[in-house]
């Protein structure tokens, strides 16, 4: 078991975050010493952190997160956030190009 403080250094995530992912529900410390208030983690919990981290990488919100690591939701309907955020992603990407483009060809009104 580790001490938060560890256990922080040990994930990467900061001590705040743990506080934050525990207050939601997503990360709870495997135990609290009922003395110290001391929060402890547990080496297999950073197999949990290691799925958050590559969801959130994926666009999912911690509420969505949360979902999928405690409700059990089937795969296709994981597949389905995935593909739509997929697609969020690609729009965006679009409209920052059309951005940028427009950004280019005022530019060279601009000089000219």
């Amino acid at each position: 078991m580790f001490k938060i403080g560890e256990f922080s250094n040990l994930s990467g995530l900061s001590i705040n975050t743990l506080h934050h992912y525990n207050e939601i529900g997503i990360l709870k410390p495997e135990q609290i010493d009922e003395v110290t208030g001391y929060r402890y983690y547990s080496a297999l919990q950073l197999v949990t952190v290691n799925k958050i981290m590559a969801l959130k990488d994926a666009g999912l919100s911690l509420s969505e997160i949360g979902k999928i690591l405690y409700s059990v939701p089937s795969i296709d309907s994981i597949i389905s956030m995935l593909e739509n955020k997929a697609e969020t992603l690609e729009q965006a990407l679009k409209n920052e190009s059309d951005r940028l483009n427009r950004l280019r060809t005022n530019i060279f009104l601009i000089k000219n």
